[in-house]
């Protein structure tokens, strides 16, 4: 059976490439997902003595056909025409000014949430206790406190602001203070490294490589042949790069695992895991696992403490070769099924689908736009596919800082005061600068 899974994924894979032959869209997303899965079971067939059960290769299919279905009917729906080129306008409202401000303001908060992580600041920080608590709840972290989260929010906010006016900058040959916005990206990645959050580097790295293609794709006068192959050799590259960032950092943290293992397990142990258990008959959940987040959100909120512990017990497994297989993480599936049977793994995909091949259509539409920047931010969860589920699983308050301080930023940097419902919609979106709307 594991011939025919690697066989339908690839497939998959190749459809999806032909579909658009954009590497940064929903579908290819996905396959590329479940194929670097695929690969890692190939590479593991003897440690992890695969099998792949007829049950798990019916859910994989089931999960891919409703994402493309979804991303088909958007797509039915949609209208083609670029609406509006934002180029011309941000080339007028960039005056470098407000660079200086986001490296200073990102270089302040790294600062203070390093003392405050590894010394504490006492009194300082010692507020907004209800919704440390709902973040701490949601996220099963132990941050502490809501504003030392917020210094560790703000810089990895500018940062995902920062890249995306370097690109824009290289892009259109404008003249700006780019070392300022690389002074910014240079205080995340200090924070992420000293904090060992693997992570939210990884998500920043996901980001970084979707807005270049987003960018290098929309360049005018190069073939998409000649363009995909430039894509392919700096991904590879990146990817090697990340593999190792990766690895180092799990050592600081003193994970025992060798390289080999720490890519087999992250890459790929997921959707075996769910492999492992999908025999495993329990009771319908409901919605309790795939709104974990939410649920400890909300109850949290309310004063109540969530004693749901999600889905990320470990399991463990010894191969008949002494291979030892332990892992926590069960791709996006387990609990769409765990909470509503095959019917989930139909409707949560479609959901999916949906949703992101309407960011991608925004993306298309109005070029050089914020869309970019929120799709770029958003997709890492359709890479986390076969690991974990990350699109429902972070409905919780990180994520709303996340995004907030992102919007903040941004339109801080163009210096626009929105009108409310109007600087994303249609084509009467024209946001509202100063006085004057021109």
């Amino acid at each position: 059976m594991l011939i025919v899974f690697i066989g339908i994924v690839f497939t998959f894979f190749i459809i999806s490439y032909v579909d658009r032959k954009d590497f940064a869209s929903p579908n290819f997303l996905l396959a590329t997902s479940f194929l670097l899965a695929a690969i890692t079971f190939i590479w593991n067939i003897d440690n992890w003595e695969i099998y792949i059960y007829s049950k798990t290769i019916l859910y994989v299919v089931t999960a891919m056909v409703s994402f493309s279905a979804a991303m088909m009917f958007v797509r039915a729906f949609s209208n083609h025409k670029v609406l509006v080129d934002n180029s011309e306008l941000l080339i007028k409202k960039l005056e470098g000014r407000e660079f200086f401000m986001l490296a200073f303001i990102s270089v302040v908060c790294t600062a203070i949430y390093i003392r405050g992580k590894f010394h504490g600041l006492g009194s300082l920080l010692d507020m907004s206790q209800l919704l440390s608590t709902v973040y701490a709840e949601a996220t099963s972290t132990h941050e502490g406190n809501v504003l030392l989260t917020q210094m560790k929010e703000i810089p990895t906010a500018i940062a995902y602001v920062a890249a995306f006016f370097i690109f824009f900058a290289n892009d259109k040959h404008v003249r700006m203070k780019k070392n300022w916005l690389a002074l910014a990206i240079l205080s995340f990645i200090i924070l992420a490294v000293l904090t060992t959050d693997r992570n939210i580097l990884l998500r920043y790295i996901i980001y970084v490589v979707c807005l270049w293609i987003l960018f290098y794709n929309n360049r005018i006068g190069t073939a998409k042949r000649k363009k995909n192959k430039v894509i392919i050799k700096r991904v590879l590259l990146i990817l090697m790069i990340v593999s190792v960032i990766f690895y180092g950092l799990g050592k600081a943290k003193r994970y025992s695992s060798n390289f080999e293992r720490m890519v087999s397990i992250y890459a790929g142990s997921g959707l075996y895991n769910f492999n492992l258990t999908i025999n495993n008959e329990a009771p319908l959940r409901y919605g309790a696992r795939t709104f974990n987040s939410l649920t400890k959100t909300v109850n949290a909120l309310m004063g109540n403490r969530s004693n749901e512990v999600g889905h990320g017990t470990f399991i463990g497994y010894r191969s008949s070769n002494g291979y030892i297989y332990t892992s926590n993480i069960y791709s996006a599936l387990k609990p769409y099924k765990d909470d509503f049977g095959y019917f989930g793994v139909i409707l949560f995909p479609f959901i999916w689908g949906g949703f992101f091949e309407l960011l991608f259509h925004m993306t298309k539409r109005r070029t050089y736009g914020f869309t970019w920047i929120f799709y770029a931010m958003s997709v890492y969860s359709i890479l986390y596919f076969s690991v974990q589920e990350q699109f429902f699983g972070r409905l919780h308050l990180g994520r709303v800082y996340e995004i907030f301080w992102v919007v903040f930023f941004y339109f801080m940097v163009l210096k626009v005061r929105i009108r409310l419902g109007s600087s994303l919609g249609g084509r009467q979106a024209a946001p509202y600068y100063g006085e004057n709307m021109k």
